[in-house]
């Protein structure tokens, strides 16, 4: 199968607050990329039990952090250069 680029918003939320964490995921579907973009925000260990699944997204270093999928959306080839050139600072 092969890998297709998405642009997958999360919403973050600790002590109250809320933002949005960009992130740009090259991934076999939308729902592997959400994945991953979880994953790659999360600074705790799966291993750990510092970070944990729980349905609705994810928990972070023992609940500071909740980390969700916002919306995930498929970038057109010919938008990924310029979007990795931007959101990534890769002038590739």
């Amino acid at each position: 199968m092969s890998l297709a680029t998405y642009l997958v918003t999360l919403k973050i939320k600790t002590n109250g607050l809320e933002k949005d964490s960009i992130h740009l995921i090259d991934a076999t579907n939308d729902e592997n990329a959400g994945n991953a973009a979880l994953v790659a925000e999360c600074h705790g260990d799966f291993d750990d039990d510092t970070a944990q699944w729980d349905g609705d997204g994810v928990d972070d270093l023992n609940g500071e952090f909740h980390y969700s999928i916002k919306n995930t959306v498929l970038v057109e080839e010919k938008d990924v250069t310029t979007l990795k050139r931007y959101l990534l600072n890769q002038n590739s």
